[in-house]
Parts: structure tokens; C-alpha cells; sequence
């Protein structure tokens, strides 16, 4: 039904509802009235009876039969007078009874077929529930919309305070940025820390270098003779843009003597950093790129640790043997033992070591007698190797200290 007119119904359903108890005694009066009648009925019948078996019996005393006779006509009288007060109370059909016929107008106005006045009114206290849990649920509706628009002026108000959304959506970017470069600022101390510097010990004091000024000098000499010129000359912009030249000139030379500063700078603290860092690692590399060697060439091949010897050798059952002596195979064992031996000493085994398609200029034999050395070495420190050589991959498949994984 329409939610208009349920509400306009409201004050009869109420009406309705509440004399549902008076015509519920009206009820019960009637059924109490009709068992009356009954009990009442049952004593001129019991009476009648009770003449009948005093007529019937001959030997009864006349005067027996006098009551007899008596009793009947005062039946007779009673039933008289109790059929006529019945005639008067004769009770009007239910479909007349005003309640129902208000009750059955009321549901076929809202559109529900009548069944009994019990379910009837059962569904009209249904029908009033559900109004009134409609006028809550719209009143909460209200509050939920109020409550919406207090959040949207506290919202907006919030954005107020970084100049709307874009700017709350460029403090969030900015304040992510700023933890990024605080990341890496931690990152950069922690790499200088692990390289043996201080990064809080200040730089070394800037040594001024003496710079040639001739060229300086010539071009004032220059620009002297050209202002001497534009006295004698009436139309200056050739001289307008040879000053234009002059100061570009000028500006690139400071611009090239301070890159030229920063660079030497530079240098020098490289330099000093790599001599620094070398001559703790290099003894150490030599020791450990020999152990690897040995490893990857069944002891064969072992490096000269000789600390007079400028260059790098290996020594073998042959001889001591110079770079320029070197097969290709064997100097691409040495190169990757010197590799895995400065990752090594650098990293104290703690940085993983990537290598790809390293294996490709060994011979099979090499091959094998490398990646057990690898294996081995992956004790010391984390080694991943990249191949796309079948070959290697069975090697290692074949070794028990690998794991191998292929990509499709």
C-alpha cells in the first residue's frame, strides 16, 4: 500500500485495534449466555421425564400422578417464557456485527484480503509496527544526513589547512619523499662506515691552486683595443656583440675554472680513498684469489704471492708464467678468481656476488673444476649465476651445495 495513506489510516487502525478487547467480552458473554440457556433447558426436561415414568407405572399413588401432572404444566409454562426470552435475544449475524463489517472495510481499503478478526488485527499491529520502525529508520536517515554534512565541513576544513586536496596530496608525496632521502642519507653513512671513513669527520681543507691568467689578460688587451675602436666607429653593434662575446666568454671561464676546481677536488679525495682502501684489501686479495684458483684448478694453477713481483703471475709444475703467458681459458680462471677474491675482501662475504655467463670461455674441464669451487665458495659468501649454457646448468644440477632454478 501507499505509505500516504497507511499514515492516514493510522488513527482508524488505532480505533480498531484498541476495542479489539471489547468485542472479544462481547465474545465471551455470549458463549456464557448460550451455556446458561442450556443448563436451564436440562431441568424441564429431567422433570418431563420423570412425569412420563410416574404415568407409566400403574401402580403408582394417584397423588404421584397429581405432581406428575403438576410438574408438566410447570414445565409447559417455562419452557413458554424461556423460548420467548430467546426470541428476544437472538443474536444478529456476524457478517452484521459492526466491529467486523469496520474491520473488513478497513483491510479492503488497504488492500489485504480479510481472513479472521484475529489475523486481521494481528496485521494491522504489524502494519503500525512497520510505520513506526519506518518513521525511525527515516529519522535516522535524517541524523546520518546531518552527520554527512559535518564530516563534509570537517573534511574541507582539514584540506583548508594544505590549500585544498592538491596540496594534502602534495604533502603526503612530499613527506614520502622525505623519507626516502632520509633512507638513503642512512644508506650512504652506513656504505662510508663499511668503507672505513667517517662520514661526521669534516673534508679536508680546499688547497687553492694558482690559475694562468694570460688568457684573462689577453682578453682585456682586447677588449681595451675594442673600446678604443668604437670611438672611431658610428654604427657599434659589431662592437655591442663582441662585448656580448666577451662576457659570455667571461662567464664561461668562471663557470670552467670552478668545474675545474670540483674535479681536481675530487680526484684528489678518490685517490686518496682508493690508496687508502688498497693497501688494507690488496694483501688480502692476492692471499684469497690464490685459494680460489687452486679451488677452480685442482691446485694446478696457484697466484704468485711474490710482494716484488709488479704484475700478476701463476706459478704451476711449468714454471712461473707472466700474463702475457696465460691460455684464454686460464686467464679467464684467473680474472674470475681475482673478481670473487676483491667481492670477497670488500664485502667481508656479506654482499652477493651476481655473475652472468661468466663460464662462457672455459673448455668442459674447466667448467666442472669451476663450478665445484663456486659451490664451495657459496659457504663463504651468497653466489647467483646467470647461464643460458646447458651444459653449466647440468654441472650444477649434478653438485649437491646449488640450487638451481630454471626460467622459462
Amino acid at each position: 500500500s501507499d505509505d500516504g495513506k497507511l499514515r492516514n489510516l493510522i488513527p482508524r487502525i488505532d480505533d480498531i485495534v484498541s476495542k479489539r478487547s471489547e468485542y472479544i467480552n462481547k465474545g465471551t458473554q455470549e458463549i456464557i449466555r448460550s451455556s446458561r440457556s442450556k443448563v436451564s433447558l436440562l431441568l424441564p426436561i429431567l422433570l418431563v421425564a420423570l412425569a412420563m415414568v410416574v404415568f407409566l407405572i400403574p401402580e403408582v399413588d394417584i397423588i404421584y400422578k397429581a405432581a406428575a401432572s403438576l410438574a408438566l404444566i410447570v414445565t409447559s409454562i417455562f419452557v413458554f417464557i424461556h423460548g420467548s426470552k430467546a426470541r428476544n435475544n437472538v443474536q444478529m449475524p456476524v457478517d452484521d456485527d459492526p466491529y467486523e463489517k469496520d474491520l473488513i472495510s478497513l483491510m479492503n481499503e488497504i488492500g489485504i484480503r480479510h481472513q479472521n478478526v484475529d489475523s486481521d488485527i494481528h496485521r494491522l499491529m504489524q502494519i503500525r509496527t512497520d510505520l513506526e520502525n519506518i518513521d525511525s529508520m527515516n529519522r535516522r536517515c535524517t541524523e546520518l544526513k546531518l552527520s554527512c554534512v559535518e564530516a563534509e565541513k570537517d573534511y574541507i576544513g582539514f584540506l583548508s589547512k594544505f590549500g585544498g586536496k592538491n596540496g594534502y596530496d602534495l604533502a603526503i608525496k612530499n613527506s614520502s619523499n622525505v623519507k626516502v632521502i632520509e633512507s638513503n642519507i642512512q644508506l650512504l653513512r652506513n656504505n662510508l662506515v663499511r668503507s672505513g671513513f667517517d662520514p661526521d669527520r669534516p673534508l679536508p681543507e680546499i688547497q687553492y691552486i694558482d690559475i694562468d691568467t694570460t688568457r684573462q689578460s689577453d682578453i682585456s688587451s682586447e677588449l681595451g683595443s675594442l673600446d678604443e675602436r668604437m670611438k672611431s666607429i658610428l654604427d657599434t653593434s659589431e662592437l655591442d656583440r663582441l662585448i656580448d662575446t666577451s662576457y659570455t666568454l667571461s662567464s664561461k671561464k668562471g663557470c670552467t675554472l670552478r668545474d675545474s676546481a670540483v674535479l681536481l677536488l675530487s680526484s684528489i679525495i678518490v685517490q686518496n680513498a682508493c690508496s687508502d682502501l688498497y693497501e688494507d684489501v690488496h694483501p688480502g686479495v692476492i692471499s684469497t684469489a690464490d685459494r680460489y684458483l687452486g679451488m677452480m684448478t685442482g691446485d694446478r694453477y696457484r697466484i704468485d704471492t711474490d710482494p716484488r713481483r709488479t704484475d700478476i703471475a701463476v706459478i704451476s709444475d711449468e714454471g712461473t708464467k707472466g700474463s702475457k703467458q696465460w691460455s684464454s681459458g686460464l686467464r679467464a680462471q684467473v680474472l674470475l678468481s681475482l673478481k670473487l677474491a676483491i667481492a670477497k675482501e670488500m664485502g667481508n662475504g656479506e654482499i652477493p656476488v651476481i655473475l652472468d655467463d661468466v663460464l662462457l670461455p672455459f673448455d668442459s674441464q674447466r667448467k666442472i673444476g669451476a663450478c665445484k669451487a663456486l659451490a664451495q665458495l657459496s659457504e663463504e659468501m651468497q653466489i647467483l649465476m646467470f647461464t643460458c649454457d646447458d651444459a653449466v646448468m647440468h654441472i650444477c644440477e649434478s653438485l649437491d651445495n646449488t640450487n638451481t632454478i630454471r626460467l622459462d
